[in-house]
């Protein structure tokens, strides 16, 4: 059981940065424009990031969570995950 709680841990962390990077990129992705510097553009795509992934946790942080909480369950009670195996 305590490997569950690890593996959820995991899961939770993995999934917040995973859905935070893909709503930063999409955002920041197609923002600067042309005549932008290089150091403006990766200034501008970062703080674009940040606060889409921030906002990302906040919208869906209760779904991410109860997501990895499935995946550990399933994963123990399914015997696939390293440390839950009897």
């Amino acid at each position: 059981m305590l490997f569950c709680l690890f593996w959820f841990g995991i899961f939770w962390v993995a999934l917040l940065i995973i859905g935070g990077g893909i709503a930063g990129a999409h955002v920041a992705g197609p923002a600067p424009l042309a005549d932008t510097s290089v150091q403006q553009g990766i200034r501008y795509g970062y703080q674009a990031g940040v606060v889409e992934g921030v906002q990302f946790r906040e919208r869906y942080g209760t779904w991410v969570m109860l997501g990895a909480a499935v995946l550990a369950l399933a994963g123990m009670f399914a015997q696939i995950l390293p440390g839950t195996k009897r």
